[in-house]
């Protein structure tokens, strides 16, 4: 009877604290229940049977501290707690508490489902632009290659055609100036040849 009692006990009657304990109070009960069931305070035993539910008092003691100390645990705990809870307002309450997670369960998948539609959609439209800019900047850069191209044949053939003018002006300069000087040599033979004697 007495272990069957213990099982229905919670953390919180283990360490003699109401469900709104705060962190500081749940300390200052555990020092004092674990000082209260201690083993070595309970002594001495008449039996072994005595020693082993005092060591068995004390762990759940200290294993009442261990969850309740820790936020997350105590949250977790909490919840198995309430879930566990026998009578008629909880017989009530659970399928209405069941019926309410499933409208939650619902609307977050309700709304993940639209998330990722807009995603999937925002992913498409971004790829879209992202090929149709990429498309606009080969383009332009293969328009800036082929007009760089056609400028640098535009100054290939105005160098061709200025070189090619600047040689037909020397070489027509070369040829004048040659003939100027065979007239210059004519007239020199002619002035000492028809000169009077």
């Amino acid at each position: 009877m007495a272990t069957k009692a213990r099982s229905s006990r919670t953390h919180y009657d283990e360490l003699e604290i109401d469900t709104s304990a705060t962190t500081e109070e749940i300390r200052r009960a555990y020092q004092r229940r674990a000082l209260q069931t201690h083993p070595d305070k309970s002594g001495p035993f008449e039996d072994e049977t005595q020693k082993c539910d005092a060591e068995a008092r004390f762990r759940q003691v200290h294993e009442a501290y261990e969850v309740l100390s820790d936020p997350q645990r105590r949250r977790a705990y909490d919840r198995e707690m309430r879930m566990n809870q026998t009578g008629p307002g909880a017989t009530h309450s659970q399928p209405a508490d069941l019926d309410e997670l499933k409208r939650k369960c619902d609307a977050l998948r309700e709304k993940l489902s639209k998330i990722r539609e807009e995603n999937n959609a925002y992913h498409s439209q971004f790829w879209q632009e992202y090929r149709r800019v990429s498309d606009e900047f080969r383009k332009e850069e293969m328009r800036r290659f082929e007009q760089h191209q056609k400028q640098q044949r535009q100054r290939m053939e105005r160098f061709d055609q200025e070189s090619l003018k600047r040689s037909f002006e020397q070489l027509n300069l070369s040829t004048e100036i040659f003939q100027l000087q065979i007239d210059i040599i004519i007239a020199t033979f002619a002035k000492f040849s028809y000169a009077p004697k």
